[in-house]
């Protein structure tokens, strides 16, 4: 007796199907479970690529009449100051801790205070584009990190367009002298407190370009001096020695633009007096705990130009002058 087959065909063909329809069931169901998975391990991927990847310090975009510079983290890179083409301040202080572009005008200047980021990490100013920061601050630096002072200037090493340079009170030396040498057209420059000598600063290329010197308490500020005849366009000169001598003020006297003067702790006589009152453009004089022989401190009234004498408070009694109404009559003021 012969068997019909067909009906167990017919069955097992079904099962075969229904086991396809499972199967494909369960392949969906667990692609839909892996899917926000593998989403989770791309993210995790893009994120570590992304920090693998150098961050982008600061990009520069074209912008009507100047530019953008477009800051893309959130690391504290410090203060930028942007300054007019007359050396104002053009806007408030900007803290660069976080993404934010901020507009420059064509001209306008860049003075950048470092911060903890770059403190810390001193190879992050090779990503700033070398043209966009004119100025650089390191006496913000405070102990016991500003040593890092000649690290910090070895990392912008490609910032060579620097017109303004302030690093008084950090570590560098006489040693360092060629980290300053890069900076052929500095026009502000700050070294007070520095172990620097005014015999390195002498040979400093930007010295014809100088128009502000900030060099308190530097030894051999004598050999500098000598050289200043060449930094004729100077208007700023702050150089505090209780050494400087009549011939130091002989060639200070022959310094044209020179508007403002510091020489506190210096020794005063009637000869220094005299050469200074030769300084038609001086507006501005600091004599702080300065000594002056007998009655010569009265020759300050000859100083026609002057508008504020700064002085220490110690002075007005030592020195009747200075509040006698011999003393008051003249156009400047005294400001301590």
């Amino acid at each position: 007796m012969v068997r019909n087959s067909a009906p167990h065909f017919a069955i097992a063909t079904f099962l075969v199907f229904l086991t396809q329809i499972q199967f494909a069931d369960a392949q969906t169901k667990a692609q839909t479970r892996a899917q926000p998975q593998k989403q989770t391990r791309e993210r995790e991927r893009t994120e570590a690529q992304e920090k693998a990847r150098p961050p982008k310090v600061v990009e520069v975009e074209p912008a009507d009449g100047g530019h953008d510079l477009v800051f893309g983290t959130t690391q504290d890179l410090g203060v930028l100051r942007v300054y007019n083409k007359q050396e104002k301040l053009a806007g408030p202080p900007v803290h660069l801790a976080k993404p934010q572009r901020i507009f420059v005008r064509n001209g306008y200047g860049v003075t950048l205070s470092v911060g903890e980021g770059l403190k810390k990490n001193p190879e992050l100013f090779k990503l700033f584009p070398s043209g966009i920061i004119t100025g650089l601050d390191l006496n913000a630096i405070a102990s016991p990190t500003r040593t890092n002072a000649r690290e910090l200037l070895n990392a912008a090493a490609h910032l060579t367009d620097l017109k303004k340079l302030y690093v008084s009170g950090s570590d560098i030396t006489d040693s360092d002298i060629d980290l300053l040498k890069r900076y052929k057209t500095l026009d502000t420059l700050a070294v007070s407190y520095t172990k620097l000598t005014g015999k390195s600063l002498a040979s400093l290329p930007s010295l014809t370009h100088w128009k502000n010197l900030d060099a308190n308490r530097i030894d051999s500020i004598e050999t500098l001096i000598q050289r200043l005849p060449k930094a004729s366009g100077i208007e700023d000169l702050r150089i505090s020695n209780k050494n400087l001598t009549v011939k130091d003020f002989e060639i200070i006297s022959r310094l044209p633009n020179i508007e403002f003067l510091e020489i506190s702790k210096a020794q005063m006589n009637d000869k220094t007096v005299n050469l200074l009152a030769r300084l038609k453009k001086l507006k501005y004089l600091a004599v702080r705990y300065c000594h002056f022989e007998g009655n010569s401190i009265e020759g300050l009234a000859r100083l026609k130009g002057l508008k504020t004498l700064f002085i220490s408070k110690d002075m007005v009694y030592s020195y009747p002058f200075l509040e006698s109404s011999h003393g008051r009559n003249r156009k400047w003021t005294l400001a301590f």
